[in-house]
């Protein structure tokens, strides 16, 4: 096996063509995922009125979000699909 292979930077790594056979050291095997695309989705923002208490609104921006929900003082603003019991629908993964 060729060790210049072994020892791939990430760029070179990025740059084999997909499906391209990977060499295993012997000790740790290569993976390959295939790639894929997170298609996005709507734009939701939770504007939290306090620490409890929110509204949900969607927009281009935080601040668009902010505007379209009326809340006046913001207790915090945060992107509704950052949530960490966020599940990605199968559906909206594409090749890429």
């Amino acid at each position: 096996m060729d060790k210049n292979l072994v020892n791939l930077t990430p760029q070179a790594f990025a740059d084999l063509p997909q499906g391209a056979e990977i060499p295993s050291d012997g000790v740790f095997a290569a993976l390959h995922f295939p790639h894929k695309k997170l298609e996005q989705g709507s734009n939701g923002y939770k504007i939290y009125k306090d620490a409890k208490e929110f509204v949900m609104a969607e927009g281009q921006s935080a601040a668009e979000a902010l505007e379209k929900s009326g809340v006046a003082n913001p207790y915090k603003i945060v992107r509704a699909s950052r949530e960490s019991n966020s599940i990605i629908a199968g559906g909206l993964l594409t090749d890429g």
